[in-house]
């Protein structure tokens, strides 16, 4: 069951009225013995983050497996197997079942890629008589007559069954329109009143952070925002601030050295695993793991498992690894807890280029008086204060005009599942 909660964002513990987008689905009516069960071959398409390590399955009983051995694919998701029970009791909460997972995890491009796959393509096989069976050659169930049979089968035959699972498809994707248009108004709006209150939360942030180290007037402050592009610094809160930016340098300094440091030692050891894989790759670039002529790339994350047990790592990598690892978690916990007492760090502490005449300035003063407007560190706090002032108000006047489009960022809508 989806159920969207109208989120109280200042008080998270108490949720406001709640939205059922669709009921638990009943559970599925019995399968005969031997009713029959089509697989067809789906693939995924390639989204972003997801890869190899994600493959579902979205089988009859809505569970999840691998295609194949899935160790040889090298781009994108790899395929799926869908099984699809051929009763009519089955049939449509089994192609509901598919849809909606399916479109979970891949959007309409996901629900465009199984209306091809229900089509047909050259790598679908049926298995018409509910036998278990697999391109894994190696599986001790493997019935190389039977599956060269199944794919093998008169078109006709495979059409008449397509037919049916593509009308049950048209079916279903209707529906998931008509209960997408149903809900996606209260998500809008219920979005729209979540992003405003974060919204009066970092404007209350922006202020409160410019009053700390350009102005103690709220109006000169907005004007600053607004109009200009710098403005003097000066006060305690401002060298405070200058002398995080200098020790998250100093940390960033130390992790780098580290990093040179593991990389020069790698270097032979990397050089040789290189070698050896251009080499393997040389000799063949394909592999048949199927032994049904499923010529496949080779993988190269397999050889480089295969490297660096022939080249394995040294005491002297391995040390240069743990100090490296230690140098960026300290690097994480400097900017975390400088961060925590100047929430502008957050934004600033990154440019690298902006610590060096900071050091060097905070070297030589005596006696600290602040920063001119035109200073490097003065430009650089306004113009991300700014620039965040900016943002808000932006958010906040396409809200109230009606342009924000909320489907276009995802943490706004899946707060709500």
């Amino acid at each position: 069951m989806i159920t969207v909660y109208d989120l109280q964002y200042e008080q998270p513990q108490k949720r406001g009225p709640k939205v059922i987008l669709s009921a638990d689905p009943p559970p599925d009516p019995p399968i005969p013995s031997e009713a029959p069960v089509q697989d067809i071959l789906f693939q995924p398409p390639a989204l972003d983050g997801l890869g190899e390590s994600l493959t579902p399955y979205a089988g009859s009983g809505g569970g999840f497996k691998k295609a194949g051995s899935g160790r040889h694919i090298v781009s994108g998701p790899e395929p799926v197997i869908l099984s699809f029970v051929m009763v009519d009791s089955h049939i449509a909460p089994s192609m509901r079942r598919q849809i909606r997972h399916i479109y979970a995890l891949y959007g309409r491009q996901g629900l465009r890629a199984l209306k091809e796959a229900l089509f047909g393509n050259p790598d679908s096989h049926w298995n018409l008589r509910g036998e278990s069976h697999t391109r894994n050659t190696d599986r001790p169930d493997f019935n190389r007559e039977y599956v060269e049979a199944v794919l093998n089968r008169p078109p006709e035959a495979v059409a008449a069954q397509r037919n049916r699972l593509l009308a049950q498809y048209e079916v279903e994707v209707a529906n998931l329109d008509k209960l997408l248009e149903s809900v996606s108004s209260a998500l809008e709006q219920r979005a729209h009143r979540l992003v405003n209150g974060r919204l009066a939360e970092s404007r209350a942030e922006v202020v409160k952070e410019g009053l700390r180290y350009i102005t103690q007037s709220k109006d000169t402050l907005i004007q600053v925002f607004e109009t200009l592009h710098s403005f003097p610094m000066t006060g305690n809160e401002v060298l405070a601030l200058a002398k995080a930016v200098v020790r998250i340098d100093d940390a960033r300094l130390r992790l780098n050295e580290a990093e040179r440091l593991q990389q020069e030692i790698s270097a032979p050891a990397a050089a040789k695993r290189a070698d050896w894989i251009s080499s393997q790759l040389a000799q063949t670039a394909f592999a048949d793991p199927t032994g049904l002529g499923y010529y496949e790339p080779r993988s190269v994350t397999e050889l480089e498992e295969q490297a660096s047990a022939f080249f394995p790592d040294t005491s002297g990598m391995l040390r240069a690894a743990e100090i490296s690892a230690q140098k960026k978690t300290d690097f994480l916990n400097v900017v975390a807890a400088e961060a925590v007492t100047f929430p502008i760090l957050f934004r600033l502490w990154e440019p690298a280029d902006l610590a060096a005449p900071l050091r060097t300035k905070l070297a030589k003063a005596v006696k600290f008086r602040g920063f001119d407007a035109d200073d490097e560190f003065s430009r650089a706090v306004v113009g991300v204060l700014s620039a965040a002032w900016k943002a808000v108000n932006g958010c906040q006047s396409r809200i109230a005009n009606k342009t924000f489009n909320v489907w276009r960022y995802p943490p706004v809508i899946t707060v709500f599942f």
